[in-house]
């Protein structure tokens, strides 16, 4: 094991940083620049995948994920770019824990290695592992550390995929931190009162982050997605994946595939994320959430608010990681406002950019 320069705090500031964001359905990438204050997006790419190309967050067809990384960079010019990656939840281990405040920071090291070593399920031989003082502990002389830990080989495989297109890999992040920089905003204070609720709804997977405190404090992953929809839709119509596709995309479903299987899938989806906070209710010390955040390809599904409002006793809203950024001038004809919900974790990722 040791200390990973790429995990959790890498080099992501400066310019010329993407972000990837590598879905079930397409790799997505987003290129920043501006300000923290007001970001202005230089280009956002998405190149659909071959359906099995990424299955449960894994490489299964590098060349295939390969080759459209690399169609997705030839469309960023400028400079050296270089990558900013996440990692699923799923293949992640993450703990705060609270340790003495020592001088040196080598001794501070160990203390840290003994952390994980108790949480992390995996010889620390075989781990990337990175850790970041948050604030201080409720003991005097003590901080609050945050480390995340992730099996090296899957580190090494996207260092390997960053290599096989030419480009510097610069950090890998986690998928929820990342989704939690582009939509959790606020003050401190503010988001100290707020629970919030954020949904990824993706091409095979329902992903729950619940916040609180600014802090993910919740997830729960659920087998359900956009291509379950799909699948349905071509075996009720005999309609090809692209016409299906365009349908969907464009809201145009006969009125049959509509009530069959277009509502009914969003009530499915619906009770799926009701069922996923029943149960953060029966295990934390809350009985309700300030808001659901929807986010995803799905999320553009024009009845899916109303379904989970009717299921959830929260406001409900559909993610727009762009809100305040500007957009490059060459890029507004074709940046269509409903592009944003796809693009949180490429938007998260590519934040880092501004580091300090």
């Amino acid at each position: 094991m040791i200390w990973d320069k790429l995990l959790g705090w890498g080099s992501g500031s400066g310019s010329g940083l993407i972000g990837v964001d590598l879905s079930a359905s397409a790799v997505k990438t987003l290129e920043l620049s501006g300000s923290i204050e007001v970001p202005l997006i230089e280009q956002s790419v998405i190149v659909p995948l071959a359906e099995g190309a990424m299955v449960d967050n894994a490489l299964v067809n590098f060349d295939g994920v390969a080759q459209a990384l690399r169609a997705a960079i030839s469309q960023h010019h400028g400079g050296a770019k270089r990558l900013a990656f996440a990692l699923s939840d799923a293949v992640v281990m993450m703990k705060t824990v609270t340790l003495a405040a020592l001088e040196s920071e080598r001794e501070f090291e160990e203390l840290v290695l003994m952390e994980a070593a108790r949480f992390v399920p995996f010889p620390l031989e075989e781990v990337a592992l990175d850790w970041e003082i948050t604030g201080p502990g409720h003991l005097e002389e003590t901080v609050e550390v945050f480390i995340v830990a992730a099996r090296r080989d899957r580190v090494d495989e996207l260092v390997a995929l960053a290599d096989a297109v030419g480009v510097e890999p610069a950090v890998v992040d986690v998928a929820s931190l990342a989704w939690q920089r582009a939509l959790v905003r606020g003050s401190e204070e503010e988001r100290s009162k707020r629970i919030e609720a954020h949904c990824n709804l993706g091409a095979n997977l329902l992903e729950v982050f619940v916040f609180h405190r600014g802090r993910r404090v919740f997830d729960r992953t659920q087998p359900v997605g956009g291509q379950q929809l799909a699948r349905e839709l071509m075996r009720r119509s005999g309609k090809t994946a692209q016409e299906v596709e365009q349908m969907t995309e464009e809201h145009r479903w006969p009125v049959d595939l509509l009530g069959q299987v277009v509502v009914p899938f969003c009530d499915t989806l619906a009770q799926e994320i009701a069922r996923a906070l029943q149960y953060f209710f029966a295990t934390q010390s809350s009985d309700h959430v300030d808001r659901v955040v929807l986010g995803g390809g799905l999320a553009a599904l024009p009845m899916l608010p109303d379904a989970v409002r009717q299921r959830v006793a929260a406001p409900v809203e559909v993610a727009d990681p762009w809100k305040g950024f500007q957009v490059h001038p060459r890029l507004r004809d074709r940046l269509r406002p409903s592009l944003a919900p796809r693009m949180v974790i490429a938007t998260g990722l590519a934040l880092r950019r501004f580091d300090q």
